[in-house]
């Protein structure tokens, strides 16, 4: 695990946080558009578009970039990043903070981050002087010096986004004094920490699906008491498949939200087995509505998925194709873009239990649903050994609905 420090002091990204006003503060500072060359020199000197004059720059080579601060304004401490690079010829210029041109150093204001978990590594500049306040990072592509949005704004964010950006996506990271982030490349999450007061700590916690890293939670800690806040995106439950062990699921959600326990799946044979491994499991918010039970290969020590099952009515839980606890059996049909079948609901083991997607998108899928009879559902559904069509008359009147998702890798 990487983790990015963003003062000069010592952090720890779980106690570390932000407050409104830094990201206020970075709204007004927005990165240029992609340019051509857009400067020219005039007496030796460069000559900026807004036709000032610099008479004091600093350039650096990094990697396959040189870098050259040009400072403007040095009383409002205004300058800019002008960024080169040097394969694909392609340039930017980035408005950043500069207090002295001739202490500034380059290295500060840039840091590279494989964000995408894709190997290669992301351009990141920093707004601000390293021991200022005012700080924030712009992600931009390696190659093309575009700027790389891949967090998704929502309304409750604090550490990314600006209100001057129009689309749902932003690069922008914002950050104040005392706060940073880390990243966890095994289950492929972003952690965002800052103080909001002596005793109080913001967290935002993204996680990273289809090239996008969504809000997950956000914890808001007072005087040692945690609110946690679940983001509208938090319940797809196909994102918790990322996590390996028990301690994954506690860095995500807490510990507190974390219990051991001995788990049986719903088709479990009460006949015990002779030399059978104690099957602990992890259950996620036991006791709710939205209670997930972990099954693990290795029950010892809490870790390697087998699989994930929750069945509580109310819960938000939901796969990424919107399948949950109550979706009724057209609505499912019209999911899986196909009708399916399944067993009577007296079956031994397996009752309710969808054996056959059809030729649906389900079919591929690492899913198993058992479907819930209603107290009006016909009695024929649960004759012994009796198979049903999601197309049947009989069951289309049976109010019929999914009552357990089991999911895998």
């Amino acid at each position: 695990m990487k983790i990015v420090y963003l003062t000069l002091g010592l952090f720890i990204a779980v106690s570390s946080c932000i407050s409104k006003n830094d990201s206020k503060n970075l709204e007004k500072e927005q990165l240029q558009a992609h340019n051509t060359k857009q400067e020219s020199t005039v007496n030796g000197n460069r000559k900026l578009n807004d036709e000032k004059t610099v008479d004091k720059e600093k350039s650096k080579k990094i990697r396959d970039f040189t870098f050259t601060i040009l400072n403007v304004d040095e009383e409002n401490l205004e300058g800019f990043l002008f960024i080169e690079n040097n394969i694909t010829n392609n340039e930017i210029k980035v408005p950043i903070e500069v207090v002295e041109i001739e202490s500034a150093n380059i290295d500060s204001y840039v840091k590279f981050e494989d964000f995408d978990f894709d190997g290669k590594d992301e351009l990141l500049i920093e707004l601000g002087e390293p021991a200022r306040m005012k700080r924030g990072f712009r992600i931009l592509d390696y190659n093309t010096l575009e700027p790389k949005a891949i967090f998704r704004k929502t309304k409750q964010h604090i550490f990314i986004g600006s209100s001057d950006d129009k689309s749902d996506l932003t690069n922008i990271i914002n950050a104040g004094y005392r706060s940073g982030y880390e990243i966890d490349k095994n289950i492929k999450l972003i952690q965002f920490g800052g103080a909001c007061g002596a005793d109080c700590t913001n967290i935002e916690i993204y996680t990273f699906n289809n090239g996008i890293y969504n809000l997950k939670t956000s914890k808001f800690i007072e005087n040692g008491v945690t609110t946690i806040q679940q983001s509208d995106n938090e319940f797809i439950i196909d994102d918790l498949l990322t996590l390996n062990s028990q301690k994954d699921i506690e860095k995500r959600f807490g510990k507190e939200n974390v219990v051991t326990d001995i788990v049986f799946p719903s088709n479990f044979d009460p006949e015990p087995v002779e030399g059978a491994e104690t099957p602990y499991g992890t259950i996620l918010f036991n006791r709710t509505d939205n209670m997930v039970t972990f099954f693990w290969k290795d029950k010892k020590n809490l870790r390697d998925l087998e699989s994930i099952v929750f069945s509580k009515l109310n819960s938000k839980w939901q796969t990424k194709e919107g399948i949950s606890i109550g979706t009724d059996i057209e609505q499912l049909e019209k999911i899986n873009k196909s009708e399916f079948e399944f067993y009577g609901f007296e079956e031994f083991l397996r009752g309710g239990l969808i054996f056959d997607w059809g030729k649906g998108i389900l079919e591929k899928k690492s899913i198993k649903i058992s479907l819930k009879p209603s107290n009006n559902t016909p009695t024929r559904l649960f004759e012994d050994g009796i198979k049903i069509k999601s197309s049947s008359t009989i069951a289309k009147n049976g109010n019929i609905f999914v009552g357990e998702i089991t999911m895998w890798k």
